[in-house]
């Protein structure tokens, strides 16, 4: 089964480098995006966006994976396209994203160090360093939470000193943030004036609690473990064991008056089980700690049933909010075998039927990019093919498991 892994993420390479739209030596590609349109979020046709995200580090990103592995010279080639695409984009993002790894610019230089780039790479950090990090949003999509474990990653690679005070100066700025409710903290992440702040990873404590721990297994500063122990103790607070999961505040925030409703609970790596079992994974192996373990033989609990049909077949694939991102978690967790139904049940219904891959803009068709579309569910079958190779996009640390 292990080299129909590696068939379906050639395949969908293939698709991408024959979809690419060149212009000098840069490339780029057109596909659903949700947005904002006339007081309605809808799906529109756009040229992509330079992110990892929803844009071209990402697929540059996934290309460059799949060149090391199967030498193909294309993959290269488009890969490096897709990043000057993105290099020639880093001035349209706004300023309280820059730090962001997913939606900012440290995404892009990851990208560029991932591709050899890595004096363009320290250019690009280098000008992040000099700005303001008090303007910076502070979860894991665009903020600094997801920004600190990459300053860290790089600064082992490269040994660059001012990439370490980067991502203290981040956590500082989460720290600084934090609203104090007795023993708990949580954090304002979108910026509201009313309603409860977000559980879950992408946008909540467990994203912003996981970047301080990184910090704290780096640099020992009790200040950062003890505000992510009361990161997550926000999180135990709203937990309902009638669902096995904690809730996304979102959909009770929209309500009128905030807070009026009853809040849903997701099943995805950005909101929901799926992701905070992730953060307590990782919060065990720098903690040890017991508690950590257990809430996330809970989340696992939770989040197997979607990773089994027919719920696969109800849900779309992609990593933020699909079967691939919600099959991460079992994945790290040494349940291999449940990940792998996913891959199977996705090679069957539409590898070999030829089948369009369900992406993560709704009722839109295919998207190539790494977080919502095609990019990101060819890089989840190359991380199959090869953990040690491939590592995850959605909890930012290295595989420590051989690849089977």
């Amino acid at each position: 089964m292990r080299a129909e892994y590696l068939e379906a993420a050639d395949e969908i390479g293939s698709k991408l480098c024959r979809n690419s739209i060149w212009s000098g030596n840069r490339c780029n590609w057109i596909g659903p995006s949700m947005e904002f349109v006339e007081g309605d979020w809808r799906p529109v046709y756009r040229a992509c966006a330079g992110t990892i995200y929803h844009g071209t580090s990402g697929i540059a990103l996934f290309l460059q994976k799949l060149y090391e592995i199967t030498e193909v010279a294309e993959y290269r080639r488009c890969a490096n396209g897709a990043l000057e695409h993105a290099l020639s984009r880093t001035s349209e993002i706004p300023l309280t994203c820059r730090g962001g790894f997913y939606s900012g610019l440290t995404g892009t230089a990851y990208a560029a160090f991932d591709l050899g780039r890595t004096d363009t790479a320290l250019t690009l950090l280098r000008g992040l360093a000099a700005e303001d990090v008090a303007d910076h949003d502070l979860d894991v999509i665009s903020g600094s939470a997801g920004a600190i474990p990459v300053f860290l990653a790089l600064h082992a690679r490269c040994g660059e000193n001012f990439l370490l005070d980067l991502a203290i100066r981040h956590a500082e700025h989460l720290l600084r943030s934090a609203r104090h409710d007795g023993d708990a903290l949580s954090w304002n992440t979108l910026r509201a004036t009313a309603g409860r702040d977000l559980t879950g990873f992408s946008h909540g404590t467990s994203g912003i609690a996981w970047g301080l721990l990184e910090l704290f297994a780096k640099t020992g500063e009790a200040d950062y473990r003890g505000a992510a122990l009361k990161g997550l103790a926000y999180e135990r607070r709203w937990f309902s064991r009638e669902h096995g999961n904690w809730p996304d505040f979102r959909t009770q925030n929209e309500r009128n008056p905030p807070g009026s409703g009853e809040p849903s609970y997701g099943i995805a790596w950005c909101h929901g089980a799926p992701g905070i079992g992730l953060s307590r994974l990782r919060a065990y192996q720098i903690l040890g700690e017991s508690w950590c373990r257990e809430e996330a033989e809970i989340a696992l609990r939770t989040t197997g049933p979607f990773c089994v049909e027919p719920a696969i077949h109800s849900h779309n694939f992609s990593l933020c909010h699909g079967v691939c991102g919600n099959s991460e978690l079992p994945l790290a967790a040494g349940a291999r075998e449940i990940t792998e139904q996913v891959a199977r049940y996705g090679i069957e219904a539409y590898r070999k039927k030829r089948m369009p891959w369900p992406c993560g803009v709704a009722q839109a068709g295919e998207t190539p990019s790494l977080m919502l579309g095609t990019a990101g569910i060819g890089y989840f079958y190359l991380r199959l093919f090869d953990q040690l190779k491939v590592p995850s996009m959605l909890l930012f640390e290295q595989p420590r498991a051989a690849s089977q």
